[in-house]
């Protein structure tokens, strides 16, 4: 998995030995792991002279699958210090999709109570750990609701595209832009309420 990993992400093509030391495995490991993942489509082989140089497969939904699940599962326990502050980090962009390289930005949005510095702060060491830039979106939850029952392009896209829950789930954030959507439906409603008519008193 370290092989498929390190290659997955990397961008261009790879000599073997330089897989296998990325990897430290010996070099004929490296060499019958890679001939089996070319046979699977998962990588693609070329030879120059005595050379075989590797490339991901971008396009192989297996791969991109893999690579989803090596984001969340390097992510998750990274992410920990954020647990208490916010019930809802999405994963989304290149990541989320299994289109990233080593050199994509790992995007999050996160909604909690929990101010922009924070966040910045409790990801610096997985922003550390992982080697990449890591670029979070941060909103109140009142915010990302009233954002949400707007109609903004950057909430609406997000709702829709492909995202992943590192912390919460789909269904926790849905129901903060609902609950916006059903209070403004109220107040709309009370809104075009005609009051009462008062009767005129009969004339003895």
């Amino acid at each position: 998995l370290k092989v498929l990993d390190f290659i997955s992400k990397a961008d261009g093509e790879l000599y073997e030995r330089q897989i296998a030391q990325q990897a430290k495995i010996s070099v004929g490991s490296a060499n019958a792991i890679l001939n089996r993942f070319a046979k699977l489509g998962l990588v693609a082989k070329a030879t120059r002279g005595k050379m075989c140089f590797y490339s991901a497969s971008t396009q192989n939904p297996v791969l991109r699958q893999f690579k989803i699940f090596s984001s969340v599962n390097n992510l998750m326990p990274l992410v920990s210090q954020l647990a208490p502050l916010s019930k809802r980090i999405v994963l989304y962009g290149s990541c989320a999709a299994g289109t990233d390289t080593q050199k994509s930005d790992i995007d999050l949005f996160v909604v909690g109570e929990v101010s922009f510095g924070d966040v910045i702060e409790a990801l610096a060491p997985a922003q550390r750990t992982l080697g990449r830039e890591i670029n979070p979106t941060v909103f109140a939850p009142g915010e990302f609701a009233e954002k949400a029952h707007e109609g903004n392009h950057f909430v609406t896209t997000a709702l829709a595209e492909k995202k992943l829950f590192v912390i919460g789930g789909e269904n926790e954030l849905e129901s903060v832009a609902c609950k916006r959507r059903a209070a403004g439906a109220q107040a709309v409603n009370k809104g075009n309420r005609r009051p009462a008519r008062v009767g005129r008193s009969k004339s003895r």
